[in-house]
């Protein structure tokens, strides 16, 4: 599997780990309202106005997803858990690894090998898989069979309904996922059918009714038939959100439009997808916010970045973490 996979798996983004996502960068998840915190040496959660909601007590923790949050007791190298948004233990800090919840299950690893835990806190499919993707549209992508085995898929039972046959594969997402047959990529739909064949040497799952696909060194889109809709041409790209893509031509980044039509000049050293209205960009060593117009709302200030949710962003400022709004200002700590 070629994503994602980390002690915490990164749902926590800039928190306990660093991170990344196919459109570049980390998300919180918004709808708990609540949001990941140090003090010291220990992760806890604080609220959307900064204010203390659970008590620091973990290693390190993930953001809340699906209603849950995952969290590590027992240092570097302690187990995994899952909490619930009032801090109760959901899920027993047991597992080497996990990821975050989604679809009402969590894939956890326990002694090399790759299970699922439900919302009750009960192992749903005990591990054995090799590895093991998050669910996404009823599906999830596992890997059998050892070194050398394949991926395939499972349906919320646990019963493989895509055989593995997969050198890789990827999460579903508008109804297709990527996989890799013969070191190219293609993608498949539900019934393990091959919907668009796999004629590329890099593909990213759907975005926005577009997959992003590389020919050679360059990235393009396609549509849901395989049919080119921006020609292979980018030195590095990411998926659509908010209709507008970031890419990369040469040494520096900007944004388009599905028509391929740049909005953005390509003129910042890094950028993140937006989200909420508003990008990360990266000028230099420093980080700020540019609107969809690529005007800074957010002058570059920061070491490091993530996107904002919730009308909060989490930053990086001469080694201070901090959240921020929209106008810049410090949520927390005040």
């Amino acid at each position: 599997m070629r994503l994602w996979h980390m002690a915490v798996v990164a749902a926590a983004g800039l928190f306990a780990a660093s991170c990344c996502d196919g459109g570049g960068g980390a998300a919180v998840s918004a709808p708990s309202g609540l949001y990941p915190a140090p003090q010291g040496d220990k992760w806890g959660f604080i609220d959307r106005e900064g204010k203390p909601a659970l008590e620091p007590r973990y290693d390190a923790v993930g953001a809340f997803s699906d209603g849950f949050a995952a969290v590590q007791v027992g240092g570097r190298r302690g187990k995994w858990g899952f909490i619930d948004t009032s801090g109760k233990v959901a899920v027993q800090t047991a597992y080497d690894a996990v990821l975050p919840f989604s679809e009402g299950f969590a894939a956890v690893k326990k002694e090399n090998l790759w299970g699922y835990v439900g919302r009750d806190g009960k192992e749903a499919f005990k591990p054995h898989f090799d590895d093991a993707q998050s669910f996404s549209e009823g599906l999830a992508a596992v890997h059998v069979g050892g070194r050398g085995g394949k991926w395939g898929y499972i349906d919320r039972s646990g019963k493989i309904v895509i055989t593995p046959q997969f050198e890789e594969a990827d999460a579903f997402s508008g109804g297709l996922a990527c996989v890799m047959v013969n070191r190219k990529w293609g993608y498949i739909n539900k019934r393990g059918e091959t919907a668009i064949s796999p004629n590329f040497d890099g593909a990213m799952p759907f975005a926005e009714g577009l997959g992003l696909v590389r020919v050679g060194r360059s990235w393009g889109y396609v549509d849901g038939t395989g049919s080119t809709v921006i020609i292979p041409q980018y030195d590095d790209a990411g998926g659509f959100r908010d209709g507008l893509a970031r890419v990369k031509s040469g040494k520096t980044w900007g944004f388009i439009n599905k028509s391929g039509a740049t909005v953005i000049d390509a003129k910042y050293d890094d950028v993140q997808g937006f989200s909420e209205g508003l990008a990360a960009v990266r000028v230099g060593t420093k980080w700020g916010f540019i609107d969809r117009q690529g005007q800074f709302v957010i002058n570059p200030q920061y070491d490091a970045a993530g996107p904002f949710t919730g009308g909060l962003s989490f930053v990086v400022d001469q080694k201070t973490q901090r959240y921020v709004d929209k106008k810049g200002q410090s949520v927390w700590p005040k």
